[in-house]
């Protein structure tokens, strides 16, 4: 075994992936934070150097293309259309796309969606985005809390088109059913594993709300998931097939 050739390789691949999807840009943390949390089978010293040495890695690999984003007008974390997501991210409700279910939302979250839009310039900066947020959460806390929430859950079925959202909300409930049930049975046995997917989850679920509420940015999880969802089925099959004859 090498742990520090996997450890490098892990953040070299977590780099490179960032360069075609840059909403994995911190993705390595999840990595890091489970080899911290759970590598127990190297010591604590041994753990941050390998810790290290993936970060290391991970800002090796993205580093050529930021000198180069530097050079063409200053830093930026992987590119600079950020803004555009922002907006969409707080008025995704008052879209029309040409086919497709309208969202559903109270009165007063299509007020506040209006009144981002009409915000439209300010929201585009990071910064402005948190101060609209703070602003309407003083106006009306509860219209804010229903959008959060609407957020969360559309993350897991919502399409540009929203064509289907219903039956791919089910299917992906079975699917999740079966990847947490997953994780419970390989908790002791992939404890670092565990962990490393779990936090990566709940990255991607959080990127995620920052921009407009689409599958398509939790799909790198998703697809890890079907692992631990597999690993469900795996045991309900071992405990339902009849025992051998001996």
């Amino acid at each position: 075994d090498r742990p520090a050739g996997w450890a490098i390789a892990a953040g070299l691949c977590t780099g490179l992936a960032c360069m075609f999807r840059s909403i994995g840009i911190f993705s390595v943390l999840a990595f890091v934070g489970a080899l911290i949390l759970a590598g127990r089978q190297f010591s604590f010293a041994r753990r941050i150097v390998l810790a290290a040495g993936m970060l290391a890695a991970h800002v090796a690999a993205i580093t050529p293309w930021e000198v180069i984003l530097f050079n063409n007008g200053g830093f930026a974390l992987l590119g600079r259309n950020v803004g555009a997501g922002y907006l969409d991210g707080l008025t995704f409700g008052i879209q029309h796309p040409e086919s497709g279910d309208p969202v559903d939302i109270s009165p007063e979250l299509a007020e506040m969606m209006h009144r981002a839009k009409d915000d439209a310039e300010r929201i585009r900066t990071a910064g402005g985005m948190v101060e609209f947020v703070k602003s309407e959460y003083k106006r009306d806390p509860a219209t804010v809390a229903e959008w959060i929430l609407l957020k969360m859950r559309r993350i897991w079925y919502a399409t540009n088109t929203r064509r289907m959202e219903t039956a791919t909300a089910a299917l992906q409930s079975v699917y999740l059913v079966l990847a947490l049930a997953g994780l419970w049975i390989l908790r002791r046995s992939q404890p670092a594993a565990v962990l490393a997917l779990c936090l990566l989850t709940l990255y991607f679920w959080a990127m995620a709300m920052i921009v407009m509420p689409l599958m398509r940015y939790i799909v790198p999880p998703m697809v890890l998931l079907m692992i631990p969802a597999a690993a469900t089925l795996i045991t309900i099959w071992n405990r339902l097939r009849p025992s051998s004859a001996l």
